[in-house]
This record gives structure tokens, sequence and C-alpha cells, in this order.
């Protein structure tokens, strides 16, 4: 294995990758809520059904910005003990990757969620010890 040093800036780079992805699909997602109300409007929808479906698609921007702002704390101060709630949180992203791909199929968002996921579901793994869950990564001082 590499040397700690090495470990540590493996396991950040995995984290900032998780943390820019899911930031940049919020972003994306969010500044695309306009046009998707204004369908939502139009569509007939009664009104209860189309203020959950406004509500989800808003819900789903913020939820990413926040496990991207959480994988960013991670990187910039790296713990064994958040290895396995890293990968923890990365289920979240993985389960609504799934759903795009059950109900939309192969849409770019679900690949985003499924590489940050993976990104994330790495670093846990290298930051709890990996192979060797007695030889964590601490932060460096």
């Amino acid at each position: 294995m590499a040397s700690k040093g090495r470990k540590i800036r493996l396991i950040r780079a995995l984290l900032w990758l998780a943390a820019v992805l899911l930031a940049v699909g919020a972003a994306a997602h969010a500044a695309a809520f306009g046009r998707a109300s204004g369908v939502i409007g139009r569509s007939g929808l009664p009104a209860f059904y189309a203020g959950t479906y406004r509500v989800f698609w808003i819900a789903d921007s913020t939820t990413m910005m926040i496990g991207g702002t959480i994988y960013a704390a991670v990187a910039i101060r790296p713990s064994p003990a958040n290895g396995h709630l890293v990968a923890l949180l990365a289920l979240i992203y993985v389960a609504i990757a799934i759903l795009i791909y059950s109900f939309i199929g192969g849409f770019f968002a679900a690949h985003m969620l499924m590489a940050a996921s993976a990104a994330a579901c790495l670093a846990g793994w290298l930051l709890s010890g990996g192979a060797n869950p007695a030889a964590g990564t601490a932060a460096e001082p």
C-alpha cells in the first residue's frame, strides 16, 4: 500500500470528487426547477400531486448539496471513524441512481450519482483501513 501521506491524498481526492459531482448535480437540478415547475403547472395534476412533485424535485437538489458538503468536510479533516459513515452516505445516492435507472433509464444524472458513490465508497473503505481495519488513516496534523 502507498505511504500514509499518499493514502490520505488519495482519500481526499476521492472525497473531493464525490463532493464536486454532487454539488454540480445539485446546482444543475436546482437550476432546472423553474422549467420543471412550469411543466408541472401545465400538466393538469391535482394540486397535491403537483406540489409533491415540486417538493421532491427541490429535495433531491438539497440532498445532493448536503451530501457534497459532508464529503467536503470529511475531505478537509478525514478520520478513520468517518470511513463507514462516508460509505453509508453513498448508499443514498446509489439508491437514487437505481431509481433513476428504473424509471428514466440511462440518464447522465444516474451515472454522476454512481460515480460519486463509487468514489465515496472507496474513500470510506480506505479511510476505515481498507483490508486492514486496524490500520485506519487519521488526518495529518
